[in-house]
């Protein structure tokens, strides 16, 4: 067995520990699909200290409540000796803060396995602080990245800079987050000065023709034709 999906039940932190004892001898599985089972942060805790080997490839964890100090936990995981063969993990609507979402990408820095990041429906507000996020992004070998409903509005212009000369990130989802045209302007020169995005999700906001205008008069300047590029609408 190389799959399981276990969404959507009440698995809760209990379920979690049998999961995670199986997890330590089993070589087969690589992805684990628990979204929406009343996980907290105790169940994040059961597994940090005891799963121990572990060929996980796959996880997703989101709408279950683990919370600030679950993330933090999960951090150690993925940075340490467990969980170390994750490719994508998904901790959408997980109950985060920016705190430790910053704690978070500081530990796993160091993860040059992790690809696929999905953080979505998080408050991941800073109050002009992901500035401190870039060197650890810089880090990592993540490809896609997505903060979709994140209530990022009024942090547009430092994640914009973190992400626009980033070598590795192919896709970005900025998606559902009351992006104004005045935040937006920091994306503006992206076509011309990021030819490593392939695709950028910035649909369900509220960019208006004013900033599209320049934003598209900036793809003629956009000269990485090796695959097609697309852009969220």
């Amino acid at each position: 067995m190389e799959k399981i999906d276990l969404s959507s039940n009440s698995i809760k932190n209990e379920g979690l520990k049998y999961i995670i004892n199986g997890l330590t001898s089993n070589m087969n599985l690589q992805s684990l699909i628990i979204p929406n089972n009343e996980i907290n942060e105790k169940g994040i805790l059961y597994m940090e200290n005891k799963l121990q080997t572990c060929k996980l490839k796959h996880l997703n964890i989101s709408s279950n409540p683990i919370g600030n100090n679950g993330l933090i936990s999960l951090g150690i995981c993925l940075a340490g000796d467990q969980l170390n063969e994750i490719i994508s993990l998904n901790i959408s609507e997980c109950s985060i803060t920016f705190d430790a979402f910053f704690v978070f990408i500081k530990k796993i820095s160091k993860n040059q396995k992790i690809q696929i990041l999905t953080a979505n429906k998080n408050d991941l507000s800073s109050n002009n602080k992901w500035h401190i996020l870039d060197d650890f992004f810089k880090k990592l070998s993540l490809r896609n990245l997505s903060l979709g409903s994140c209530h990022l509005n009024k942090d547009m212009k430092e994640i914009a800079d973190i992400f626009k000369f980033n070598p590795t990130i192919k896709y970005l989802d900025l998606s559902h987050n009351q992006i104004i045209d005045e935040n937006f302007e920091n994306f503006q020169s992206y076509p011309k000065d990021n030819l490593i995005v392939e695709e950028l999700d910035l649909s369900r906001n509220y960019i208006s023709d004013r900033s599209a205008l320049i934003f598209f008069q900036n793809l003629v300047d956009n000269t990485n034709r090796s695959e097609e590029r697309r852009v969220g609408k």
